[in-house]
């Protein structure tokens, strides 16, 4: 309180009691003005904002101006294109973030009082696992929760990581172990690498296990630059970036099926993840050598979400229904003696 501003009030009663007064005016922002603001910052464009909000552009401008007045202070420089936040509008932001995961942690908190799980789940996952996980368990799962609005999208792990902080998603699901001071880390199941062998070299298939210098001496095919799987082969095989290339020919895929379609046709080696080898056919599954000694070398796969800020109830009945779905051989706990492949 300013001590030296004048009462806006002094009355006194038929007792001769004197009251006094103030009165204060505090910043009426919206949630909706405050999401505005948040698109804007994630677009840097008001017309893209106002498409993600669902409202026209003049009317995203209208309220972007109604802030700033209630504010007092400028939020978002014009001039810049894409458009940039002030140093206020950068503290609104971050605020406004705080705010949503505070009311998803309400939303969460009061699913137990209903009869159906309500609300919206946003989830990403890495293109490595999702051809083979979703379809194992999504449809288990939303028909368990008819009414649950759930949004998946195929993302690389560090836009998963930037959309948990910035909480345009409420989880991710991807290799781990991350080491993101922000981020939790919940492990759903290990995988085993698997090499896919189709080589004139017989001997090699009929070792009951490969190691991985056994693979160099072949074409060896991989996914592109800044794929976790690609980063954890070479890691694993203990090569450079180039050690796989043979002749003149170099081909690299974003796609798990276009590796195992190139070995089946011009010969080679590629190493899959375990999902991807659960339909395989019988003349398939003789071209499979597991890599390592008879323990095998593993993959993490975890549910990743904000140490903050996190939808408590919908993410422990997310990772029930994957781990319900998947082998059991594969969960935490049934082997720990188990060859962990770290990321980096």
């Amino acid at each position: 309180m300013n001590k030296n501003r004048a009462p806006d009030c002094i009355s006194k009663d038929n007792n001769n009691y004197i009251s006094i007064s103030y009165s204060y005016t505090y910043m009426n922002l919206t949630l909706a003005q405050l999401n505005y603001l948040i698109a804007i910052a994630d677009t840097g464009s008001l017309t893209v904002a106002a498409e993600r909000s669902h409202i026209s552009q003049p009317a995203i401008s209208m309220q972007l101006k109604n802030m700033e007045e209630i504010i007092g202070l400028p939020l978002v420089d014009r001039q810049q294109q894409p458009l940039q936040l002030t140093a206020a509008g950068q503290l609104v932001v971050s605020n406004g973030r705080l705010v949503q995961g505070v009311l998803s942690q309400l939303e969460d908190a009061l699913l137990p009082f209903r009869d159906q799980w309500e609300g919206e789940l946003k989830i990403g996952i890495i293109p490595t696992l999702a051809p083979y996980l979703l379809p194992l368990f999504i449809g288990a799962f939303t028909k368990a929760h008819p009414k649950l609005s759930v949004k998946i999208m195929e993302l690389k792990t560090q836009e998963i990581i930037d959309a948990i902080e910035k909480h345009t998603l409420d989880a991710g699901i991807l290799i781990t172990p991350l080491k993101e001071p922000y981020i939790r880390e919940d492990a759903l199941f290990y995988e085993r690498f698997v090499a896919y062998i189709n080589v004139t070299d017989k001997s090699l298939l009929k070792k009951p296990y490969v190691a991985p210098e056994d693979l160099l001496a072949f074409k060896l095919w991989m996914l592109e630059e800044g794929n976790c799987f690609r980063t954890q082969t070479i890691n694993l095989c203990g090569m450079a970036q180039t050690d796989h290339r043979i002749g003149s020919f170099e081909y690299t895929s974003g796609n798990i099926e276009t590796l195992i379609r190139m070995v089946d046709k011009e010969g080679g080696v590629t190493l899959l993840p375990e999902l991807a080898i659960l339909d395989f056919t019988s003349a398939q599954q003789k071209k499979l050598k597991f890599i390592g000694d008879k323990k095998g070398v593993y993959r993490e796969v975890s549910l990743v979400y904000s140490s903050f800020h996190h939808k408590k109830n919908l993410l422990q009945g997310l990772k029930q229904s994957i781990q319900s779905h998947i082998p059991k051989e594969m969960l935490p706990g049934k082997n720990k003696s188990k060859t962990i492949l770290p990321l980096y």
